[in-house]
């Protein structure tokens, strides 16, 4: 130390911590849940559509 002072260096950088790694767990769920939900809604609307609508009819 040439004239008394301490220098410290702190690089910037990513920090890994349990709450992230749930936190983007999680939204790998969510997202997989939306994907699972949307296929099940298109079904659902599909058949209504179908129901409504008797084969060869026109909207």
């Amino acid at each position: 130390m040439p004239l008394g002072v301490q220098v410290v260096v702190i690089e910037p950088g990513g920090v890994r911590t349990e709450v992230a790694a749930r936190g983007v767990a999680t939204a790998n769920r969510l997202a997989a849940l939306r994907t699972r939900l949307t296929c099940v809604l298109d079904r659902v609307m599909a058949a209504g559509v179908r129901r409504h609508y008797p084969k060869g009819a026109t909207a």
